[in-house]
């Protein structure tokens, strides 16, 4: 065989071999990886931290990857280990783009920043509740405003406000046993997620549950839409509707749509909710 001829069927050969981006992109195993560490994450036995770590690593660029980022914070938070929590906050995400754009992940890529700064929230929350209880050890008291922690080298001016820009909901009050001693306890919210301090981290353990107001019927995945039942108040389920991703359900809005499961977002954090 001339020489010509068999470097023709050597590259013919070596391109057959070779999977076209559209192969693979189909066998990409993304969604199918991300269901299976949730299920293990959910396991109240199972390393949650490891696990999500090691998935964002595998699928770095992409947006499940980028999500599993954040779920490494959710469990850093409910191991009430805050300063672990601080510093794998993302400040930034990095995404490799779809070919050909993706609806479903192009939502999911614009939440992920309002994620991330809802649990900044929660993590400073946190944080605040240790800087007053620091107040209260030195002067038996709460401060009469949050304010008053910056002159006390507790907080900064930055510590005055939510991540969305939006100051903190604070009161002390007296104890109801003791009226005559002023602001013996407090209270302290973020008014942008309406979220309380004292479920800062308890609310944390609910994302591994499937959200009990919805039920998912079937879902398209290429038309980036589920169908969803939400629940009535006399507790049954009402019909079905179609959401498309962006849509919203009850307090839930649908960030992506797989073949077997999708994600919702509650108080900005993501919710799964597999399909049966």
């Amino acid at each position: 065989m001339p020489r010509a001829t068999c470097a023709v069927v050597f590259l013919t050969t070596l391109l057959a071999l070779l999977p076209s981006p559209a192969r693979a992109a189909d066998s990409s195993s993304s969604p199918n990886d991300f269901l299976a560490a949730w299920r293990q994450a959910a396991d109240p036995a199972a390393d949650a931290r490891a696990i999500w770590k090691q998935f964002a690593e595998a699928h770095a660029n992409e947006e499940l990857g980028q999500l599993a980022r954040l779920l490494v914070v959710t469990a850093h938070l409910r191991a009430n280990d805050l300063p672990a929590a601080q510093a794998a906050l993302p400040v930034d995400f990095n995404f490799t783009p779809a070919n050909p754009p993706n609806p479903s992940a192009a939502e999911l890529r614009k939440q992920l920043p309002a994620a991330a700064k809802a649990l900044a929230a929660r993590i400073k929350l946190l944080q605040l509740a240790q800087k007053l209880r620091a107040y209260f050890g030195k002067h038996v008291e709460y401060p009469a405003a949050l304010h008053d922690l910056v002159p006390a080298k507790l907080a900064t001016e930055a510590d005055l406000v939510d991540p969305f820009g939006q100051p903190w909901t604070y009161e002390a009050t007296a104890n109801s046993l003791d009226p005559k001693l002023p602001r013996q306890k407090y209270t302290l919210s973020c008014a942008t997620l309406k979220l309380e301090r004292r479920d800062a981290a308890a609310g944390l353990a609910s994302i591994t549950d499937a959200p009990k107001q919805v039920a998912l019927s079937s879902v398209e995945p290429a038309e980036a839409r589920a169908f969803l039942k939400g629940r009535r108040a006399d507790g049954a389920m009402g019909p079905t509707v179609r959401i498309p991703v962006g849509g919203e359900i009850e307090d839930l809005t649908l960030w992506c749509v797989h073949d077997n499961f999708i994600i919702l977002g509650s108080q900005k954090l993501p919710r799964v909710l597999v399909k049966e």
